[in-house]
């Protein structure tokens, strides 16, 4: 079984990991492909592939976002979404919707087409990440502020505040089909919760 190596000739080849289960070989980096920036140099702190897989759109301290082709490597473009650094950035199940958020615990929502719709101030303090739910209509962000938050998508309302970690709350995810939440802290006694974001209650520390 042949493996798939990083050269042009073998885009045609190029499949998601699903789709090569049988050749754990193609799991192994055979070598380094090529470094790549944009017209600044500053930090990077997020990055995600778009929902086709033909994109990479990277968060910076900066605030921009840079659009890289995901084959070539080169930026597309280059927008200016935050004015302070992009801490976090998710797309929604349906792939419609990107989600990002900011040091200054502000979120954004935007299109598939890079196209800002809302933004609101959803933390005082810096947002780590965010994560939504299976059916979209809610998210979660945490924050330095020690919290993890629970929002209505659509109205951009919260519903609740999840309080019980003892400092910076700096990873949240939601179940990808359950109504759970876990997240993790800086704290040391209480470093990983579980969540019920309906109630708000936390299930296991």
């Amino acid at each position: 079984m042949r493996a798939i190596q990083p050269d042009a000739g073998y885009y045609n080849d190029l499949v998601p990991p699903i789709g090569m289960l049988n050749n754990p070989m193609n799991a192994v980096t055979t070598k380094f492909v090529r470094t790549s920036t944009n017209k600044v140099k500053c930090p990077v702190f997020v990055v995600r592939w778009t929902p086709e897989g033909r994109r990479l759109v990277t968060g910076a301290s900066s605030g921009e976002f840079t659009l890289w082709n995901g084959l070539t490597f080169n930026f597309e473009t280059i927008l200016q979404a935050h004015d302070s650094p992009v801490r976090a950035m998710t797309w929604s199940h349906n792939d419609m919707w990107m989600l990002t958020a900011d040091h200054g615990g502000y979120v954004k929502y935007w299109q598939s087409n890079m196209n800002n719709v809302k933004m609101f101030q959803a933390h005082k303090e810096a947002i780590r990440e965010a994560s939504f739910s299976p059916t979209d209509n809610k998210f979660a962000t945490c924050s330095d502020d020690g919290t993890v938050r629970i929002w209505d998508f659509l109205r951009c309302h919260e519903e609740r505040i999840l309080r019980g970690h003892g400092a910076d709350v700096k990873c949240v995810d939601w179940h990808p089909t359950k109504g759970l939440v876990v997240s993790g802290s800086k704290d040391s006694q209480q470093p990983i919760k579980f969540w019920d974001p309906k109630t708000g209650q936390s299930l296991a520390t």
